[in-house]
């Protein structure tokens, strides 16, 4: 694993906390966020590297294997390391693809990834960001902190390619052990933040609706993780953003 430097992420958490810290407000689905401003970045916001041996060996794969001219990079935790090939190139139908989305990966653990220098070497057309999930499913985080955290990976992204076409999910809806009410006030901060960094924020919520009456199969039995027609669902409503 290379040396990582952590200067330009605290920079982008502390200029997180100026941008959220004071008051922020977010309407886009009737549910107001207002945050106080706090002397010290949270958890969800300070880089920390994965503590688990299986993410630790996905993340020493992702860096064996990095391939710097690859023209699209996914960062995001298991939603997005699962992504099935075949669906993902519905999408993403040419062009090198790098996914670098690691189980059980939270807002802190993707700022560490991306403060290794190896991020410097590549040049991305595009960029997807799919992360937040597992920082409400069992995280102690409230909105506030995860927008903060948000606002830091948004600012290093720009930071390391800043001609790149990003894309922002919002978090997927879960059918079971899920906050849902505070996933709606993060993806409201997402697209939010998304407008301030010229990102495209995708809104997954109709993507998780069954397009007609009954019963769909877009969920495995955790109700979480997704299915392939899940992933298709999810690709139809991110298909229209992606530019060539």
């Amino acid at each position: 694993m290379r040396r990582f430097a952590f200067a330009g992420i605290w920079l982008a958490i502390f200029a997180a906390m100026l941008v959220i810290g004071t008051d922020v407000s977010a309407v886009g689905d009737g549910h107001p966020l207002s945050c106080a401003a706090e002397s010290s970045p949270p958890a969800a916001a300070i880089p920390r590297a994965y503590s688990n041996t299986e993410a630790m060996e996905r993340q020493n794969k992702i860096s064996q294997a990095f391939n710097p001219s690859a023209e699209t990079i996914l960062l995001g935790d298991s939603l997005v390391h699962a992504w099935p090939g075949p669906e993902l190139r519905q999408v993403i139908p040419t062009g090198k693809i790098l996914n670098m989305g690691v189980g059980g990966s939270m807002t802190q653990n993707l700022l560490w990834q991306l403060s290794s220098d190896q991020m410097k070497t590549a040049s991305p057309k595009r960029v997807l960001v799919w992360i937040g999930t597992n920082n409400i499913l069992v995280g102690r985080d409230t909105p506030c902190h995860i927008a903060t955290a948000y606002e830091a990976i948004a600012s290093r992204i720009r930071e390391l390619w800043p001609d790149a076409a990003v894309y922002a999910l919002g978090i997927f809806p879960a059918k079971s052990r899920f906050r849902d009410e505070d996933r709606m006030l993060v993806n409201d901060q997402i697209r939010q933040i998304a407008q301030e960094k010229h990102f495209m924020y995708v809104n997954l919520d109709a993507a998780a609706r069954c397009p007609e009456e009954g019963e769909c199969d877009f969920y495995v039995k955790d109700g979480i993780h997704l299915t392939p027609s899940g992933y298709q669902s999810v690709g139809r409503s991110l298909r229209a953003s992606i530019q060539d």
